[in-house]
């Protein structure tokens, strides 16, 4: 006799209001991200406008973090890094012996369009671009470890439902990424391109904060992921956040592996 799940689209809201899980708007749900975590996944696979969900989260993520790029498109950290990308790569060209005089001034021109702060039009692009493949990226991840979770058992978790975790993860963390460039806006300190620190020099200390910054933006990410991925699987194990936390790091490590050799 297999085991049944229970039916967690029945499970009223929080504060008592008596609304089915299984039915809340994919505004209340991006809502309740903020107000009860927990809840804004229950009831997330019997849902049918996970469709809905998915596409107002990336829709949230993709002008939140649009704006956040556009605040801090002057700001002094963007223009330093825009400067020191557009020195070195005007190092290698004029270095480059097998290109003619013509063919340096275009890749010169080429370089500084290249090298210059985001426009509001090449971030709204980006991020159109970018969002919905994260998503979907991650939706995978999140897949495997709720069907791990279930420890071969019958699931019901599928590709749907699994993106629509990672949605909804997502608009926490493009609200960091807001917050995060209000302050560099305010501050003129690299909270948001938080990539400067390792090429321009700079104080440690800077260095660190940056760091710590960084670390607890990830984290709060895949806390959420680990809520959601356990709501849907229907388990209190803490194993997912482990496993994010794992992956995050190995991700983090290869990329770093990558820039130290200069790939």
């Amino acid at each position: 006799m297999q085991n049944q799940r229970p039916d967690n689209s029945l499970q009223p809201g929080p504060g008592g209001h008596g609304t089915p899980a299984g039915q809340l708007s994919p505004t209340e749900r991006i809502a309740r991200l903020f107000t009860a975590p927990g809840s804004a996944f229950t009831g997330l696979f019997e849902a049918r406008n996970k469709p809905g969900v998915i596409g107002l989260a990336l829709l949230a993520v993709i002008l939140i973090t649009s704006v956040a790029t556009i605040l801090v498109a002057d700001t002094a950290p963007v223009v330093e890094m825009s400067e020191l990308v557009e020195s070195r790569m005007e190092q290698s060209i004029e270095g480059n012996r097998s290109l003619s005089a013509k063919e340096k001034r275009d890749a010169l021109e080429a370089a500084r369009q290249f090298s210059g702060p985001p426009t509001p039009l090449s971030t709204v692009v980006q991020t159109l671009l970018t969002t919905p493949l994260i998503a979907l990226l991650v939706g995978l991840a999140v897949l495997i470890v709720g069907k791990v979770m279930e420890r071969g058992e019958e699931t019901r978790i599928d590709f749907l439902t699994a993106v629509s975790v990672s949605s909804l993860s997502q608009v926490v963390l493009a609200v960091v990424v807001l917050v995060l460039a209000m302050l560099q806006l305010a501050t003129d300190f690299d909270f948001m391109y938080l990539g400067a620190p390792t090429f321009l020099d700079i104080a440690d200390m800077q260095l660190y904060i940056s760091s710590t910054v960084l670390t607890v933006s990830n984290l709060v990410f895949l806390l959420y992921l680990s809520v959601g991925t356990r709501k849907v699987a229907d388990t209190d194990s803490p194993a997912p956040f482990a496993i994010y936390l794992i992956l995050s790091a190995l991700m983090t490590s290869g990329f770093g592996a990558l820039s130290t050799l200069g790939m």
